[in-house]
């Protein structure tokens, strides 16, 4: 593992559904080489405070400024925490040095959304993984499980209302992306981030071998390995 002369300073994102717990793993084989930081999004771990796409832009603008003032940083986001790291550059609230997207969905249509909101029917849910709802009512108590899933499915249908101009500013983006991929991901194309690397040289793409959507599905050390040469 590379190591750095002075320890790069890394933002971690969670993903939907999550809580900061998600970057255990990452933190344990991953604090030698970075300074690495986290928090829990609004609506998460208990919080019952706005779960929106501004609301969890503006808990990311204010996490920094408090923590890093005027220190430079990267930003490592996970599916959703990706997608609030790229509205919040986009909307010029932050100032990374670069950000890293792990299995994040940045292509939002109707299509999609409908597929993502059948996926999340609580009663089905209970009825197929009820193992998994009981995780999350666990793990976001009191927050349910049930009113989790309606606030993801809420926060999912703003991605579509604002995939306009969301798209629009992923043509302007002036700092470096790195937008790395699970190889048997089937939610998020290697198409989308490809054509993205097209439109411009601000992105780079690499993938995860054997890998699926899910974070806990990613070798700590594949990843770790992909953050030292985006960074270096």
């Amino acid at each position: 593992m590379k190591k750095f002369n002075s320890k790069v300073n890394i933002i971690c994102l969670h993903g939907a559904l999550a809580t900061e717990r998600q970057f255990d793993s990452l933190f344990l084989e991953g604090s030698s080489s970075f300074n690495l930081s986290r928090f829990t999004f609004h609506g998460h771990g208990g919080s019952h405070e706005a779960f929106t796409l501004e609301s969890l832009s503006n808990q990311l603008k204010e996490f920094i400024a408090s923590t890093f003032k005027k220190k430079e940083y990267f930003i490592l986001g996970y599916s959703m925490g990706g997608y609030v790291a790229m509205h919040a550059l986009i909307q010029n609230v932050i100032d990374p040095k670069g950000i890293i997207l792990v299995n994040t969905k940045l292509d939002w249509n109707p299509v999609v959304l409908q597929n993502e909101l059948h996926k999340l029917n609580y009663d089905k849910m209970c009825e197929k993984i009820p193992g998994f709802i009981k995780s999350l009512d666990s793990l976001h108590a009191p927050i349910s499980a049930i009113d989790l899933l309606d606030s993801t499915k809420q926060f999912l249908a703003s991605l579509v209302e604002n995939r306009n101009a969301f798209n629009e500013g992923l043509r302007n983006i002036n700092r470096p992306i790195l937008l790395s991929r699970s190889e048997l991901d089937t939610f998020v194309s290697a198409e989308e981030y490809q054509s993205l690397c097209r439109i411009s040289s601000q992105f780079s793409y690499c993938s995860y071998m054997q890998a699926k959507h899910s974070f806990e599905s990613i070798s700590i050390q594949d990843l770790i390995s992909n953050i030292s040469n985006f960074i270096s």
